[in-house]
C-alpha cells in the first residue's frame, strides 16, 4: 500500500482508507480545540495565567507565540468506526 495521508477525517478519506489506498489520516476534533479556547478566553478575562503548552514553536517574527497544542489523534482502518462515531457521521454515507 501506498502511504497516502491527509489531514482530515473525511468521508472520501475514510472510503479510501477501508479501500486500502490511504493508510491513514488526521482526527481533528472541533470539540476539543473549542473547549481549550473557551477555556483560555475565561483565563484571559479573570486575569489568570493561561493555560499554555508549547512556548517554542510559533515565532510570528515579533517573537514567540505560547500556544496550546492540542493532541493530534491519527486515524486508520483500526479506529475510524469509534472516531466518526463520536462525531456522529453516518456510516450511510461512507457506503453509500
Amino acid at each position: 500500500m501506498e502511504h497516502i495521508l491527509s489531514s482530515l477525517v473525511r468521508i472520501e478519506n475514510v472510503k479510501n482508507m477501508i479501500a486500502g489506498k490511504q493508510s491513514m489520516s488526521i482526527f481533528k476534533d472541533t470539540r476539543t480545540l473549542a473547549s481549550q479556547v473557551v477555556k483560555m478566553v475565561g483565563q484571559i478575562l479573570s486575569g489568570s495565567e493561561v493555560d499554555v503548552n508549547d512556548t517554542t514553536t510559533y515565532d510570528n517574527g515579533t517573537g514567540v507565540i505560547p500556544s496550546y497544542l492540542c493532541e493530534p489523534v491519527f486515524a486508520d482502518v483500526n479506529n475510524y468506526k469509534e472516531l466518526l462515531t463520536t462525531q456522529r457521521i453516518s456510516f450511510s454515507k461512507i457506503f453509500q
